[in-house]
């Protein structure tokens, strides 16, 4: 989204809400907040310009899951909200998942996309899936390259924010001690475990969002 679209689109919404997806989060998997959140795909755009813009504004609620909450924490010191929410976040992607599974990604994308996402989906844990032709590759290509090399200093992470950290307990993408690192270094943060895997479904989300207890 480019900055006339960023503009149009907060004018015809009074929603003071964000929400940044992770890595081939696209809106299929969160109807209800993609429909009522400033929604943003990191990558998807070759500058990321959308997501510069977005971070630059102040909002009620920033809500971020996976790829999308490391980019939160990247730039923690810049977000203006009254209450930040993490899901599944990490500080360096590549300290739990082999640099060589990424490459491989990476590479799976240029020989079969749809295949590559259907396997990362199902890894998330993520039962329906879409049936579509993926045709952004070089964005989703960029987010890969991205988390290659992309570090969180544990001495960045200094926030008054209200913050929620959520994290599912049968995540097999980013283990819950990543979450419990990023916790030890915001005492502020309040951390929430849920019962689900790396995907956790919008209404548990919402729930959360809105102060109601998850699911046990």
């Amino acid at each position: 989204m480019d900055r006339k679209n960023l503009t149009q689109a907060q004018q015809k919404s009074p929603c003071r809400n964000l929400f940044i997806s992770g890595w081939a989060g696209y809106r299929y998997f969160f109807p209800t907040i993609s429909s009522s959140f400033n929604y943003i795909i990191p990558f998807e755009e070759e500058t990321n310009s959308g997501l510069e813009l977005s971070i630059k504004q102040t909002w009620d609620i920033v809500a971020a899951w996976s790829l999308g909450a490391h980019l939160c924490l990247k730039n923690l010191h810049r977000i203006r909200a009254r209450k930040l929410v993490l899901i599944a976040p990490f500080l360096d992607f590549c300290a739990y998942n082999p640099k060589n599974n990424v490459l491989k990604m990476i590479s799976g994308l240029d020989q079969n996309p749809e295949a590559t996402l259907d396997w990362f989906w199902r890894l998330c844990g993520i039962k329906n899936k879409p049936d579509m032709k993926i045709k952004n590759t070089d964005g989703l290509k960029r987010g890969l390259k991205f988390i290659l090399d992309s570090r969180v200093p544990l001495d960045r992470l200094d926030s008054s924010i209200s913050t929620i950290i959520v994290h599912g307990h049968s995540d097999r993408i980013v283990p819950m001690k990543a979450s419990q690192t990023i916790k030890t270094r915001m005492p502020q943060a309040s951390l929430v475990l849920v019962p689900h895997p790396h995907f956790i479904p919008e209404q548990e989300i919402l729930k959360i969002i809105n102060h109601a207890e998850p699911d046990s």
